[in-house]
């Protein structure tokens, strides 16, 4: 999927070379009927091949979404060219049509011979051994960090937590973490500390996401951006997804986390746990749609009925993270079902409110 959130036809590049390269200047045709696009560089992110590295191209007809979307699409099957700035062919490939999902490549990167891929590898090797990840969650994370938690250094960085939920400790060394979809292999967690590295069962290990990587061995080459973005962790193969969150807007010294660990859903926390359980903690009542939207009473009598002053929809989860009570358009949550202690209302998929039955 492209950052859009489409599942767009793709080419992938290889090079092979010491040095990366920038495609800037470059341009892909489609032999068929000569549609050709000629990459931009305005965004080297996304148009520079690292050294024996890979980039992807979205074949989609939407240049319009960057640098590295084309302006045409491809056919099921057939041939593109591939030119340097001078307008010299650099490659020429050509490519048969394939069943859904399945990407035709070169057996070996940069080989002679292609073959029919069932497990298409893109932005990594063809010849890729799957590592099959540890059972992680990507836990809380915090993307404005004004006063609440600093590092060694006594710098308040955004920060995330990762959970181990098993029974043996998992060493997290050869992991991938980033904030950009478009590399998954953004940073990788050292694989010479296993001391530091290792998370025991039941346990956490916090990073520092602070572009400083000169102040230890958790301190990650991205920051968070408060406006909201997409937080991955991936394998050693640097493939296969681990855990992902997608998140918006957060205000300063505010977290966003599960309510119960490596359970949904995420919500705003007050009170902040770094490298300790989120159970139990404060959630944030954000702003919903209607911003004086009231609920009461609460704590509220088991088989009473608590109100909101206006309509929303609401979800209900139990303290186990689970959904035990969907409505949509109400004004009234009954309780007549629901057993004594306390729950979470979701209102409007926006803001939290702790509530009581007893």
């Amino acid at each position: 999927v492209d950052p859009a959130g489409d599942f767009d036809a793709w080419i992938e590049i290889y090079n092979p070379n010491a040095n990366p390269v920038n495609l800037s200047g470059y341009s892909i045709e489609r032999t068929i009927d000569g549609a050709s696009t000629t990459i931009l560089g305005s965004n080297p992110v996304l148009t520079v091949v690292p050294a024996e590295g890979f980039v992807l191209l979205w074949a989609d007809n939407e240049a319009i979404e960057g640098e590295n979307h084309l302006g045409f699409e491809l056919e099921f099957s057939g041939e593109l060219t591939l030119k340097d700035v001078n307008n010299d062919v650099v490659d020429v490939y050509a490519y048969n049509d394939t069943p859904e999902d399945y990407s035709w490549g070169r057996s070996s990167d940069a080989g002679v011979s292609s073959i029919e891929f069932n497990i298409p590898t893109p932005r990594v090797t063809n010849s890729l051994i799957i590592v099959e990840p540890e059972e992680l969650y990507l836990n809380e994370l915090m993307a404005d960090n004004e006063s609440d938690t600093s590092d060694v250094m006594m710098q308040f960085e955004d920060w995330f937590e990762i959970y181990n939920p098993g029974n043996s400790a998992v060493n997290l060394a050869g992991y991938y973490l980033s904030d950009n979809p478009e590399n998954p292999v953004k940073w990788q967690v050292p694989t010479d500390d296993p001391v530091n590295t290792t998370i025991p069962a039941g346990g956490y290990k916090l990073f520092w996401a602070d572009e400083d990587g000169g102040q230890g061995w958790n301190h990650v080459s991205f920051k968070l951006s408060d406006q909201g973005e997409q937080l991955s962790m991936y394998s050693p193969d640097g493939f296969t997804l681990v855990d992902q969150i997608t998140y918006g807007v957060l205000p300063n010294n505010i977290t966003f986390g599960r309510i119960v660990d490596g359970s949904t859903p995420w919500v705003n926390f007050e009170e902040t746990t770094p490298e300790y359980s989120n159970n139990g903690s404060v959630l944030n009542i954000g702003v919903t749609e209607k911003e004086d939207l009231l609920i009461y009473p609460n704590p509220v009598t088991k088989g009473g009925e608590v109100k909101l002053s206006d309509r929303a929809d609401i979800v209900v989860f139990n303290m186990a993270g689970q959904a035990v009570l969907q409505l949509n358009g109400t004004q009234s949550i009954p309780t007549s079902n629901l057993s004594f202690g306390f729950y979470f209302v979701q209102i409007n998929g926006l803001s939290t409110v702790k509530l009581l039955i007893n």
